[in-house]
């Protein structure tokens, strides 16, 4: 009978114990929220431009799409919401962290002239780690440019994820040059 309650005690002792010394606490899960603003356009004869934002305030993804210019009004404006799943978020954070956007950068050159342009903007907050990136110039001389690849690379990610919730693939709609 003594050995026993020696067992159980030891056996109530240990397990208390696990939880504050041998117990590893689950990972805490990542807070996100970003924003991303995407102009693409068009200097020519033909002048157009895309202004594509995307908001994520932690749970749900706002997507809005307008043009401007030439035909603009033959395109009527986009807007969407969606929830996030767990395993989404847990990919653009770890995008995030690969591609090394929790650092705020500037990449600019002129968008004078002829030619296709971007202007993008991706502000994040991951675990209350802030980062601001800003990126302009005209495609051809941005496509080198280890940033620019980056955050395409996150904005084509946020497309695919709306793509998926939308289930069907990218048809007509125009997506961040390539």
């Amino acid at each position: 009978m003594i050995r026993m309650l020696v067992g159980f005690a030891l056996a109530t002792s240990s397990q208390a114990h696990a939880g504050r010394f041998g117990a590893v606490a689950p990972a805490r899960a990542d807070r996100l929220r970003f924003s991303i603003s995407l102009t693409e356009g068009e200097h020519s004869r033909d002048s157009n431009s895309t202004l594509t934002s995307f908001t994520f305030d932690g749970a749900k993804l706002k997507y809005d799409r307008t043009y401007s210019g030439y035909r603009a009004s033959k395109r009527p404006a986009e807007h969407r919401e969606i929830d996030l799943a767990g395993d989404e978020i847990r990919r653009l954070t770890e995008l995030i962290r690969a591609k090394t956007l929790l650092a705020s950068r500037n990449l600019r050159y002129p968008i004078e002239g002829g030619g296709r342009y971007c202007e993008l903007t991706i502000s994040i907050d991951l675990n209350r780690r802030k980062a601001l990136v800003r990126i302009s110039g005209l495609l051809d001389r941005l496509a080198g440019e280890n940033l620019y690849t980056a955050s395409r690379a996150f904005v084509q990610e946020v497309e695919a994820i709306l793509e998926n919730h939308d289930g069907h693939g990218n048809g007509d709609r125009p997506g961040l040059a390539r």
